[in-house]
Formats: C-alpha cells, sequence, structure tokens
C-alpha cells in the first residue's frame, strides 16, 4: 500500500526509494511507472585561475579528497501515468509543459533533437497522477517486499544489455562510429569560417548480433537501483507505454529553473579517461589542452548568448568555469552560466524554445550548425542530445542532456555517441574519443548495479 505522508515525514533514503519505485510497479506495472532523479553532493575540482588556463592543486591528493566526498540524491521523482502522447516535435513536449504548469501538475517530458527533414518518434510523458519529491512531498511506503518483477528476467535483461554492449565495442573497433571523413569535413568547414564548435555524431544499434527488444531492457526500478548506486548524476526511465523513449545515466545539466525566477545551465566538454578517483596529472593534462578547453570557452559564451535571450539585462554570469567532473570513468570540464529571468520569460517551455537545441551538443553558430550536421550526419538522432526535462507542480523546473544513455525507437534500442569539433580537432583523435564515450555508457551496464 502506498500512502503520501505529510511534511514531517523523513526524506528518503535510496532504499526507500527503490522501495517506492518496487511499489509503484507493484499497484501499475513497470509500464505504468516514470523516474527522473537528480544527484547533489561536490563532484568535481574548480579551477582556481581559469583565465590562463593554470592548476595550482591543493597537494598531490587534493582530488582524491574531492571524489571521496559523500553526495546523495536531493530530489526523485517517481511517477505513475495519467496521460501520454507521442510527438515528433519538440515544441509538443513544450506544449506539454505548457499545459501541466497552468494545472500546476508535475510532468516529466523528453524533447527530441530538432534533426529538419531526419526527425524521428520521440516520446512525450506528461501530467502525471503520483509525483514523489523530497524537496515538496514525503511519502510512507508500505507493501511486503515482493518483488513485482522476475528478477531473474530482470538479471537476464541486463546481461543482454551488457553483452550488446561488448558486440558493440568490437564493432566501432572495426567500423568507426562517426568516419574521418565527415570529420575532415566538418573541420574544412570550421577553416573557412562556416562554424566554430560543432557536436558531430553517430548511433549504433544494439544487437546479440540480432537487434534487442523493449523486452530486454530493465524496469524502472532495476533501473533505479543501477542508477543510485552507480552515481551517476542524471537517471530517468522515460519509457512511453508504445515502448520508445530513453534509459538515462547522463552527467550534464541542461537549464534548472528556481524560484521561476532564476535559470542555470552547466555545459560539459573536454575529455580524457581517467582513473578512478582522477589523478592529479590527468586533470593538468586536460586543462593543459587548447583544443578541449577552447571547446568548453566557446560553448560557455553560447550559452551565456542563449540565456541573455531570456534574462534581465546584465544578469548573465559564468561561475567556476573549467570545473572537473569525472563522467562514469571520463574526465570533463564544466563552466556554470547563470542569470535572472525576465518576467514574461519565466516558463520553462519558453526558455526550452529560446534554448534548444542544446548548446553542447550542437555548437555555433546554432542555425549554420544544425544545417551541417543535417547534411554529415546519417542518422536522425531522436531523444539522443534532446533533453529530460522534470517539472514539478510549484513550477520549478530540472532537465538533463541525453547522452551517455539507451535510448528505444523506430529502430530499436540503440545508443549514441558524438565529439565536439573545433578547427583545431584531429580526425583521429576523435574517433579514439568515440570509443572512449562508448565505453563509458558500457561501463554503467556491465556486472551487477
Amino acid at each position: 500500500m502506498l500512502q503520501v505522508a505529510d511534511e514531517t515525514e523523513t526524506k528518503l533514503d535510496a532504499e526507500a526509494l527503490l522501495s517506492l519505485a518496487r511499489a509503484l510497479e507493484a499497484q501499475w506495472g513497470a509500464e505504468g511507472v516514470r523516474f527522473f532523479c537528480r544527484r547533489t553532493g561536490k563532484e568535481g575540482l574548480p579551477c582556481p585561475q581559469a583565465d590562463s588556463y593554470a592548476v595550482a592543486l591543493q597537494g598531490p591528493d587534493a582530488l582524491e579528497r574531492v571524489w571521496n566526498e559523500a553526495a546523495g540524491w536531493d530530489v526523485v521523482f517517481v511517477l505513475g501515468v495519467n496521460e501520454e502522447c507521442v510527438t515528433t516535435r519538440a515544441d509538443t513536449a513544450l506544449a506539454v509543459l505548457a499545459r501541466a504548469r497552468a494545472a500546476r501538475l508535475p510532468a516529466i517530458v523528453v524533447a527530441p533533437f530538432p534533426t529538419g527533414a531526419k526527425g524521428l518518434d520521440a516520446p512525450v510523458c506528461a501530467p502525471w497522477r503520483v509525483w514523489v519529491g523530497q524537496e515538496e512531498r514525503r511519502v510512507r511506503v508500505e507493501h511486503d517486499g515482493s518483488s513485482p518483477f522476475n528478477e531473474r528476467a530482470q538479471s537476464d535483461a541486463e546481461k543482454a544489455l551488457e553483452h550488446a554492449f561488448e558486440h558493440a565495442q568490437t564493432h566501432v573497433l572495426e567500423n568507426d562510429l562517426v568516419s574521418e571523413e565527415s570529420l575532415a569535413r566538418l573541420v574544412a568547414h570550421e577553416h573557412a569560417g562556416d562554424c566554430y564548435l560543432a557536436n558531430l555524431t553517430g548511433l549504433l544499434v544494439l544487437s546479440l548480433p540480432s537487434p534487442l527488444s523493449r523486452a530486454s531492457l530493465p524496469t524502472p526500478a532495476a533501473h533505479l537501483e543501477r542508477v543510485l548506486k552507480r552515481g551517476v548524476r542524471f537517471g530517468a526511465h522515460a519509457l512511453s507505454q508504445a515502448g520508445q523513449g530513453v534509459l538515462l545515466s547522463s552527467p550534464e545539466r541542461f537549464l534548472r529553473v528556481v524560484d521561476s525566477r532564476y535559470v542555470f545551465t552547466e555545459p560539459i566538454k573536454g575529455t580524457r579517461p581517467c582513473s578512478v578517483p582522477p589523478r592529479a596529472a590527468e586533470a593538468e593534462s586536460l586543462w593543459a589542452s587548447e583544443k578541449e578547453t577552447a571547446e568548453l570557452v566557446l560553448v560557455t559564451d553560447l550559452l551565456r548568448n542563449d540565456l541573455n535571450l531570456v534574462c534581465e539585462p546584465g544578469s548573465v554570469q559564468v561561475y567556476e568555469p573549467f570545473f572537473l567532473r569525472d563522467a562514469g570513468g571520463l574526465l570533463q570540464m564544466q563552466s556554470t552560466v547563470f542569470g535572472t529571468l525576465r518576467e514574461q520569460k519565466a516558463f520553462p517551455e519558453v526558455i526550452l524554445a529560446s534554448t534548444l537545441p542544446a548548446g553542447s551538443v550542437s555548437g555555433t553558430p546554432k542555425k549554420r550548425v544544425r544545417e551541417l550536421l543535417d547534411a554529415l550526419e546519417t542518422e536522425p538522432r531522436g531523444a539522443y542530445t534532446g533533453i529530460v526535462g522534470v517539472l514539478d507542480s510549484g513550477g520549478e523546473f530540472d532537465s538533463s542532456v541525453c547522452i551517455r544513455s539507451v535510448f528505444v525507437d523506430s529502430r530499436g534500442v540503440n545508443v549514441g555517441v558524438g565529439v565536439g569539433v573545433t578547427a583545431l580537432s584531429d580526425p583521429k583523435a576523435e574517433c579514439e574519443e568515440i570509443r572512449w564515450k562508448l565505453e563509458a555508457v558500457a561501463r554503467f551496464w556491465k556486472g551487477p548495479p
């Protein structure tokens, strides 16, 4: 039995969250439950002298101290279906947000990456009839503890994903997911001044060697357990009842709106494999790379421009540029860009209309880059590099960029991987980065949670 308790109820810990997700699955079945959650805690180290890219680490164990700090989950939305639709357009997702906000209902949406003529169905799920959030509402879960799904089948499903990724990595070693020719053409466009930064992507359908099915995927509760135990920043299980959507395990926030007044975004760029915990030498290597730091500078400036479209003049600022983040065994840099919203722009759907697609997965200038990517990318991205967003009943909005995740659409179960390309890019090195990122997704699914 599920009961909503009063405001004095103790906040949920990880075990209580899993218990809740299983109780909801028992009530509605796995097809009727979705979740989105975000992780807090100090997970990286800011660069103290960002302007010169210099590093002044506070002792040889500084990174280890930071990564060993405790971090928890500050809010988890676990939702039961009320209504949902399937859309081919991101603006339909924005309409769902507007409707939910007007009705003061929580909602979760998946907005696909807009890819011109190559558009692909992507799910939008909203509004919902049950919402659980630690910031506004507490819950008490009472049930007999029995599992609402076949645990052996779930174990088999996760093993199937792990083996599919092993097969995928072998495929990528033999056939580049993003061709060196496409990368070279994009670099040539940048030397010609057509663009300054572009995120080129490829998509791989997972197979064993036959394609995986929707039934091969974990239930929401099983995915939630993996997200909580693996400690990724953002997790979501947002599959429509038609079987399309995303199993999110992303390191990147897109937009968060607080108090209907403030907005911030946290783009990540620059990539290096790293130890666990990362070593000081690995951090210094990433900060010392002219090409990697240029990527973050360009995307930070792009997002400053995007936020200026919806924020009060003079309010947009950059905080902690070149902050280091461990993204599933990859070391990446992050900036935080924030501003004060104009009163007439302070609605999530309005902000998204001005800022989608996310700058870190498109490029600058956006219009020209999207034209180039539409010509160079052989497959539509679908939900990959789109966003998963959650609106609470009080109007606060948070969202994550759909990267490092598993997607389901009319092509089957698939994974997308991309690289940031600048005029300094070496096509061979970018192909190597593709492999690093695919390995990072595979690590999330390897072994038990």
